[in-house]
C-alpha cells in the first residue's frame, strides 16, 4: 500500500460507475487515491471508461505539473503506468496483487457480496453499492468475511456521507436531541432506468428477483432509511417489523420509456421498533417508500428535545441539520473536512480511502451496519409474509430452518429471496 494513496481497482462499468463513482476518482478532493484497474463482462463498456479516465488523468497531470505538486504528480502517473482493463474478475484480482488496496464494486445487486468476499478472501479491502445485498442472510458473509481476513468492508451507502447527515450523527451523540422517539422516513421517485445488465429472466437487474432481492424497497429505502437511521449511531438496529403495505401498483413497468412486467414491490408501508444503543431505549420508525412518486418532506428524527431534519439556515445560507423545538429553531453547523464539500459519492470514496491509509480503520459504514441496514429491508418482506408483525429473532429462525436445507449458501439466499419477494401484493 502507498502510504499516500489508495490504490484501487473497479469491477462493473454500467451506469453507477460512470454516473457516480467515476466522478469519485476524477474529484479535485480526491488525492488519497487512483485507479489501476477496470473490469466488466463487457469489453466495450470497459474500454470506454478507461479512455475517459486516462484522458482525465492526463488533465490532471498537467494540472499538477503547472503547480509543482510532486505527490499529485507521482500519483497521477502510477494510474497512467498501470491502469489495465480486464472482463474477468478473477484474473484482475491477480493481475494488481502487490499492487491494489481496495476494490469497488459497482456491479448488480446478486454480485455485491460475493464480489466483495472474494476481493477481502485475496487480500483487499473492498466496498459495494446499496442494496447492501440480496438479503440480510446475504449480507451476513461480509460480516464473516471481514472477520476473518482482517479486511475493511464498506456499503456505499452516499447519504451516509453527505455532511448535513454526518453532522446528524454527531449532534445526535452530544445529546442535543435527547432520546429519539420516532423516525418517520418518505422516500420515492418514479422508478429506475433501463441498465446495461439484465438477468436470465430477461428482466433488467432492478426487477430481476435474483438480482435485485426485491424492488423499491432495495432500491430506495436503503437512501430514505439511512438518511434517518445511520445518524442514530453505531450499534442502531430494528427488533420488530408491521407491514401494512407492500404492493405492485404499476405494470407494465416504464424503464426509460419501456415496458416491463415487474412482479416486484413499487409501494411500501412498514413500522418498524429499533433499540438505541447510545440511549438504551426504543424508537419507532415509521417507513414509505415508492416507484410511483417523489414526496415533499422526507425525514424527520423526533427526539426529547425536539424534532431534527436538515433545513437551510437562513443566517449561513447552507444546509444543514436543525432541531425544531417549542423555544425555536437551532441549526447546527457542518463540520469542516478536506473533501468534497457537496455529493456524497465522492465523499464516501475519500472518507474511506483516509481512513485506509490512517491504520487501516474500518468504515464510517461498515459490513456491521450493511447487515443492520439489510435487516430494515427485508423484515419488512418478511412481515408481509407471515401476515403479521414480526420480530428479528423471528425472522433469523426462518433463515435457520431454510439453511438446514441448503449445503450451499447461495441456494438458501435465493429461497429466501423467492419466499421475501412473492410476499408481494399483485395490484
Amino acid at each position: 500500500m502507498s502510504k499516500d494513496w489508495i490504490n484501487v481497482a473497479v469491477v462493473g462499468c454500467g451506469r453507477i460507475y460512470a454516473d457516480a463513482h467515476r466522478k469519485a476518482y476524477t474529484n479535485s478532493a480526491s488525492t488519497n487515491n487512483v485507479v489501476i484497474g477496470l473490469c466488466d463482462l463487457r469489453e466495450d463498456l470497459v474500454e470506454e471508461q478507461l479512455k475517459w479516465l486516462k484522458k482525465e488523468y492526463e488533465r490532471m497531470l498537467g494540472k499538477a505539473k503547472k503547480k509543482d505538486k510532486g505527490v499529485q504528480v507521482e500519483r497521477l502517473k502510477f494510474g497512467l503506468d498501470n491502469l489495465k482493463t480486464y472482463t474477468s474478475f478473477e484474473k484482475m484480482l491477480d493481475a494488481v496483487e502487490g499492487k491494489c488496496d481496495l476494490v469497488d464494486n459497482c456491479t448488480p445487486g446478486r454480485m455485491h457480496i460475493p464480489l466483495s468476499v472474494k476481493a477481502m478472501e485475496h487480500g483487499y479491502n473492498a466496498m459495494a453499492e446499496k442494496p447492501p445485498g440480496l438479503n440480510w442472510w446475504d449480507v451476513k458473509r461480509a460480516v464473516e468475511a471481514e472477520k476473518k481476513t482482517k479486511k475493511c468492508f464498506q456499503v456505499n451507502e452516499n447519504v451516509c456521507y453527505e455532511k448535513p447527515v454526518q453532522a446528524m450523527r454527531r449532534v445526535i451523540a452530544e445529546g442535543n436531541l435527547g432520546a429519539v422517539i420516532e423516525i418517520e422516513v418518505h422516500f420515492g421517485h418514479g422508478g429506475p432506468y433501463v441498465p446495461y445488465f439484465f438477468g436470465e429472466s430477461g428482466l433488467p437487474h432492478f426487477i430481476d428477483p435474483l438480482w435485485s432481492g426485491g424492488g423499491c424497497l432495495q432500491d430506495l429505502a436503503p437512501h430514505g432509511i439511512s438518511r434517518a437511521f445511520w445518524p442514530v449511531g453505531p450499534g442502531t438496529r430494528v427488533v420488530s417489523c408491521n407491514t401494512s403495505v407492500l404492493e405492485r401498483r404499476l405494470s407494465p413497468r416504464i424503464m426509460s420509456g419501456k415496458p416491463f412486467d415487474n412482479k416486484l414491490d413499487d409501494w411500501a408501508e412498514a413500522t418498524l421498533e429499533a433499540y438505541d444503543p447510545r440511549t438504551k431505549k426504543p424508537f419507532t420508525m415509521k417507513v414509505t417508500t415508492s416507484w410511483c412518486q417523489s414526496f415533499p418532506f422526507p425525514f424527520s428524527i423526533e427526539g426529547e428535545k425536539g424534532i431534527m431534519s436538515i433545513g437551510q439556515d437562513p443566517k449561513k445560507k447552507a444546509y444543514s441539520p436543525v432541531i425544531m423545538a417549542d423555544s425555536g429553531d437551532v441549526y447546527f453547523p457542518l463540520d469542516e473536512d478536506n473533501w468534497e464539500p457537496f455529493e456524497g459519492y465522492p465523499r464516501e470514496v475519500q472518507i474511506f480511502c483516509d481512513n485506509l491509509l490512517h491504520g487501516n480503520k474500518p468504515s464510517n459504514t461498515s459490513a456491521e451496519y450493511a447487515l443492520r441496514l439489510e435487516e430494515c429491508l427485508s423484515i419488512q418482506y418478511f412481515s408481509k409474509l407471515m401476515k403479521k408483525k414480526v420480530t428479528m429473532d423471528e425472522m433469523e429462525q426462518w433463515g435457520k430452518g431454510i439453511a438446514a436445507k441448503h449445503s450451499k449458501d447461495q441456494d438458501t439466499i435465493d429461497e429466501i429471496v423467492k419466499a421475501l419477494t412473492g410476499a408481494v401484493d399483485q395490484k
